[in-house]
């Protein structure tokens, strides 16, 4: 699993690369929680690359999101891959994190 953060404009955004499993979640659960529970603003998670989505992944993201959430702000996920939505939107997960297809539905969201 990769992970790669970037800030624009007070904006983060995080994409992701590999499988969001047990291996992939432990390899950055960390960084990940750092990165995104301490910004102080809106972030996204571009998940066009992630090939897979366990229930540890997430938990993962719903625990950022609700960080987040706590200090007015908003997590996003962008493009995730059609299976990787369907487990998304199966578990409910898109109740809590929103989903969007395009990088315009993404800012159009934005705080």
């Amino acid at each position: 699993m990769h992970l790669e953060v970037t800030i624009d404009g007070g904006n983060l955004r995080v994409v992701l690369e590999g499988r969001l499993d047990l291996t992939g979640v432990n390899a950055i659960s960390n960084q990940f929680a750092f990165q995104v529970a301490g910004h102080d603003g809106p972030a996204v998670v571009d998940c066009r690359k992630v090939s897979f989505m366990g229930s540890l992944g997430m938990g993962m993201l719903v625990a950022a999101a609700k960080a987040l959430r706590r200090k007015g702000h908003s997590l996003t996920l962008l493009e995730p891959q059609p299976l990787v939505e369907e487990v998304l939107r199966t578990a409910g997960i898109h109740n809590v994190v929103p989903i969007v297809h395009d990088e315009d539905e993404q800012r159009d969201g934005r705080e």
